[in-house]
């Protein structure tokens, strides 16, 4: 970027691992394979081997497919997703709906996969471009954009289709886990999942939203980078990280029929809460979900009158279990 010559990307300071495969189906599970590894073998040797790979870019695919028919690599994005790797893949360039006619993998359901169609010179879903209020996650430019080529043609060319319109998300998804935040450093780091979820929740939901494209993805938006950096850093860089440590509850109070309750977890996974009466009957049960940032704490409305003075709440986390008193107090 900056040198007043051919063209730039999204992310000028960046490294990419460009990996080269067949086109058969098993040809591209063996491509994610290999960056599956390579980023666990980073994670387990604490960065000293493998590769920190945070995004990947996949502009194939195959129409007409549905997820269904292949659970393997459906089932590879999950598993990539778990390592703090997020996915973003084309759909395909036929004006089709993948929800009735297919798309692979625009059909895949995995949280961990962010799913890109095309909008024209007009800033409109392009009329050759799959769509799909459910497969289909956000839009990005994709018409007759300036890309490279080989010496021998001349080294740049225009190319239109979701084949462009990906890489530019792509690279969007890995400027805000470059954004140097702690937070979101400690993040990456401590819950590779969550900030996975994190930065593509922040970019659908920052689009700039079109006419022609509600109704035809999930965001119903085009991507708008600088307003997606502007809540990354608002939403995660002005917060502190949410506490962590042994399995405890600091507080539990009963205010006009709700119960308050303050906690400690040792990380953001689901908890199951408890209510038993004096007698040790289990009168109330619901899940939680400890925030990424932010204090730890819920209230919970039972939906009925506690009869009697003496409850415990408690918490589960696994094998571990935490239980606190409190006190029912009646209206005058």
């Amino acid at each position: 970027g900056n040198n007043n010559k051919g063209i730039s990307g999204i992310n000028w300071n960046i490294r990419l691992q460009p990996v080269t495969t067949g086109f058969l189906v098993s040809d591209v599970l063996k491509g994610y394979d290999y960056l599956l590894n390579e980023k666990k073998l980073y994670n387990q040797s604490g960065g000293t081997k493998g590769s920190n790979i945070v995004v990947i870019n996949y502009s194939g695919g195959l129409s007409k497919a549905f997820a269904k028919d292949y659970p393997i690599w459906c089932g590879l994005y999950d598993k990539m997703g778990a390592e703090g790797i997020l996915n973003v893949s084309a759909t395909t360039n036929e004006d089709d709906n993948v929800e009735t006619v297919g798309d692979m993998p625009s059909t895949c359901t995995s949280p961990y996969l962010l799913v890109v169609n095309s909008t024209n010179k007009a800033d409109e879903k392009d009329p050759v471009t799959g769509y799909g209020n459910v497969s289909v996650d956000i839009s990005a430019p994709g018409d007759r954009i300036l890309t490279t080529d080989t010496q021998a043609k001349g080294l740049y060319r225009t190319e239109t289709g979701t084949s462009l319109s990906t890489p530019i998300v792509a690279g969007a998804a890995t400027l805000l886990f470059a954004i140097p935040c702690e937070a979101i450093n400690t993040l990456a780091t401590d819950d590779p999942p969550s900030s996975v979820l994190a930065v593509k929740d922040v970019l659908m939901a920052n689009v700039d939203k079109k006419a022609s494209l509600t109704g035809k993805t999930v965001s119903g938006g085009r991507l708008n980078i600088a307003a997606s950096m502007k809540a990354m850093i608002n939403q995660y860089c002005n917060v502190e990280l949410a506490p962590k440590g042994t399995l405890k509850i600091n507080t539990a109070s009963w205010v006009d029929g709700m119960l308050y309750v303050d906690y400690i977890s040792p990380d953001a996974e689901p908890l199951t809460v408890k209510i038993f009466d004096i007698a040790g009957r289990e009168v109330y049960s619901a899940s939680v979900t400890p925030p990424v940032f932010g204090n730890k704490n819920f209230t919970l409305d039972p939906g009925r009158q506690l009869e009697g003075m003496l409850y415990f709440v408690a918490l589960i986390h696994g094998k571990d279990i935490v239980g606190k008193g409190f006190n029912v107090q009646f209206p005058k």
